[in-house]
């Protein structure tokens, strides 16, 4: 019976083992898909010219967009000896290869230091030499590997990128079999960037053990305006009961305190608000013709708050979530809000009444017309459009 409990938890071991590795290939399979990474080796071997070619081994050796080389390691749990026993590995190959700059090992998730975070601690405190350079999460080495990249990177482009890449992560996370096991309770799945699955499940309110599959994707349709639509990712959820379910998701990847997130004329603010009245159309129009409040009447000014007041429910769950346009579909509006700060890689996970219900609790209602948000126009489309922007939480 003994024997026979042991074998099983090798087997356990061995397989959280291979699927921390298939973690860390998933997490070079993005870097790769955006440019990141320009070149992989899957388990390269290592050996100086007098001695055996493959005395020496890595996970992955990949070469990142800048021309930079590094070895990557997978563990599934950290320990000290096998920390150790990589260190021969990480210094010789260093030494034969001087392209290679970094060694590192990838975990899969926080949970790795099941026996704390000592050697780690050494390593990045230099209180230790070490050969291996860090220990990183595959979310701390996607974030790192994709900053690096962004940063080489024109402005306007890598803003885009990084903010379409995010969206399509945040849809291959949510789409991954092994993090819907991890989360069913599978003792040997890894996932692949799990803590953010089970954030959004959370989020979402759905208890361990009854979701069949996931399906998530960014391919959304596009408004009848030929807008983007307010949801990034659609989730298309099948439950154990049978139950098939659709959560939508705007997703905002910042490290601004402010964003913009809604730009449209005057009078299709009107269109969607009500466009029974005419006082409110014209008040509109008379902030997008100054461009700024200061700019308006006086007199204008305070109607367009008080014209406003009856509205601004309808117009925040517009801004944030698409609701109340003319011909939009359920898919195509939000009903959860995911944040991150680019600065700390921070996620912040909210419903869109939620986030909503605490901006408007911080409402003094002294700007931007009583409203929530800030009232400005779009570069060089003064007197076209009305922008809208509001704080990241």
């Amino acid at each position: 019976m003994g024997n026979s409990m042991s074998s099983e938890d090798n087997r356990n071991k061995a397989q959280h083992g291979e699927n921390a590795k298939l973690s860390l290939r998933k997490t070079i399979e993005e870097l790769e898909s955006m440019g990141a990474v320009s070149q992989c080796v899957h388990n390269p071997s290592y050996g100086y010219d007098s001695c055996e070619k493959d005395q020496f081994k890595a996970k992955e050796e990949i070469v990142l967009s800048d021309g930079e080389k590094m070895v990557l390691y997978s563990m599934s749990s950290v320990r000290s000896d096998r920390v150790k026993g990589l260190q021969w590995d990480a210094s010789n190959i260093k030494a034969i290869d001087e392209e290679i700059r970094y060694a590192v090992i990838v975990i899969p998730d926080l949970s790795a230091f099941d026996q704390g975070t000592s050697v780690r601690d050494n390593i990045r405190s230099g209180n230790h030499f070490s050969a291996i350079d860090d220990i990183l999460t595959t979310e701390e080495l996607y974030d790192s590997l994709s900053s690096k990249h962004a940063a080489q990177l024109p402005y306007g482009i890598r803003q885009d990128l990084q903010g379409h890449k995010l969206e399509d992560l945040l849809a291959r996370i949510l789409s991954t079999e092994s993090n819907l096991e991890r989360f069913n309770g599978s003792q040997t799945a890894t996932g692949f960037q799990y803590p953010q699955f089970e954030a959004i499940m959370n989020l979402l309110d759905i208890q361990k053990g009854s979701v069949l599959r996931i399906d998530a994707t960014t391919k959304i349709p596009a408004l009848p305006t030929g807008g983007r639509p307010k949801t990034d990712v659609a989730a298309h959820i099948t439950m154990c009961s049978g139950e098939c379910l659709t959560k939508t998701f705007s997703i905002k990847n910042t490290s601004e305190k402010t964003v913009s997130v809604h730009e449209y004329s005057a009078d299709y603010y009107a269109d969607v608000l009500d466009p029974t009245n005419p006082e409110l159309r014209r008040l509109l129009n008379s902030f997008q013709t100054a461009g700024s409040k200061e700019g308006m009447p006086k007199t204008d000014q305070q109607d367009l708050s008080m014209a406003l007041k009856p509205y601004l429910r309808k117009l925040d769950m517009w801004v944030f979530g698409g609701y109340g346009a003319k011909g939009v579909t359920e898919e195509q509006c939000a009903e959860f809000l995911i944040t991150r700060n680019k600065n700390t890689g921070e996620f912040s996970y909210h419903s869109i009444q939620d986030y909503i219900e605490i901006l408007e609790a911080a409402n003094s209602g002294t700007k931007g017309f009583g409203t929530i948000f800030s009232w400005t126009y779009a570069s060089k489309k003064r007197g076209k459009c009305i922008q809208l922007k509001t704080k990241i939480l």
